[in-house]
């Protein structure tokens, strides 16, 4: 079993899910610390953190019109002589040069970006961007938000959960520049998920307690025992995915947690408790982020939240949030 020094735990429950549909109302939920008899409050307000995003299709620099496709000069030199008729004045008219033409420009900052269905009703990614190499970049797909680093060739690849049947992703550079791709996910139909996201210097983690388990126990799913997608297939219980990288203060993080609840092969429910750590770079501070629910129907609930973290004085323990993402009822198929 994993020992763990608890800094609260909350028992409140998310007061602001404003009704489920394909796009519920959004709302704000804020976890306060209320004193030190380790409890904490859910305050709710009707703030809305999360912003739509225009989805914008892929932005291809103009070539510069100063510039030309190069010329280049033949020498006088007999070497580089055209090849005469010996016998005539005539040239011969299988005349060849020495001199290739040079190729048509190609365009080399096209952005490519495509992505397919993958095992677990995932979204498999790729991008290509050979003018953005080490770059930052912000994915966007049906709410979820996260950063990523494209490499030295300018490519980035992620397996992202869908929470969308038709699904859109949408990649966006710092200059401006964004680039949108679209699959479609059949196998969506049946799966539950859980997502939470967050943004900023914090320790945040979904914990899945599957048919009764414990921490440490099998059937505790989470960040460093995460399962894969493959495992969904066997209907034996769900996995996560976390997604984000950290390249600076602002970066953003996305875990989920995906169940195949319609072949499920035992009845039960899965607790899902969310824990926040209190590190150096988040105690005493607001963290912001959202709570995004798919059930196996494929209705949709989004509610915004804010966390305030502890004093730095408890800087290593964890805030422990139990009612923040509804627990999911399993029944055997």
């Amino acid at each position: 079993m994993i020992e763990k020094r608890r800094v609260f735990n909350a028992g409140a429950t998310l007061i602001v899910a404003l009704g489920i549909g394909h796009f519920a109302q959004q709302g704000d939920a804020r976890v306060k610390p209320v004193d030190s008899g380790g409890t904490a409050q859910l305050i709710s307000s009707a703030k809305d953190v999360s912003q739509d995003r225009s989805i914008a299709s892929a932005i291809i620099p103009a070539l510069p019109t100063d510039i030309g496709v190069p010329i280049l000069v033949s020498s006088t030199h007999t070497e580089f002589s055209t090849r005469v008729a010996a016998l005539d004045q005539y040239t011969d008219t299988s005349v060849q040069s020495d001199v290739q033409t040079p190729p048509p420009f190609v365009l080399a900052c096209d952005i490519s970006m495509t992505s397919t269905p993958a095992t677990g009703a995932m979204i498999d990614l790729d991008l290509l961007a050979p003018c953005h190499r080490n770059t930052v970049v912000s994915i966007h797909h049906a709410g979820l938000e996260f950063s990523g680093i494209t490499n030295e060739s300018g490519k980035y690849q992620a397996l992202i959960p869908a929470m969308e049947k038709n699904a859109s992703v949408t990649v966006e550079f710092g200059n401006g520049q964004s680039a949108t791709t679209e699959t479609v996910v059949p196998a969506l139909d049946g799966y539950a998920r859980a997502a939470l996201l967050w943004s900023g210097n914090s320790d945040l983690h979904i914990h899945a307690l599957e048919f009764g388990a414990d921490y440490g126990e099998t059937g505790h799913v989470w960040f460093e025992e995460p399962r894969s997608p493959e495992f969904g297939l066997s209907a034996n219980g769900g996995f996560l995915t976390r997604l984000g990288e950290a390249n600076d203060l602002n970066a953003k993080f996305v875990e989920v947690y995906s169940f195949p609840a319609d072949r499920a092969i035992r009845s039960g429910a899965v607790r899902i408790i969310v824990e926040a750590g209190v590190t150096a770079g988040a105690c005493g501070k607001d963290i912001t982020g959202r709570i995004i629910e798919v059930d196996a129907g494929g209705l949709t609930s989004k509610t915004g939240l804010v966390l305030a973290m502890p004093d730095c004085d408890a800087i290593g323990g964890y805030l422990v949030l139990k009612n923040l993402l509804q627990d999911l009822r399993i029944a055997r198929n």
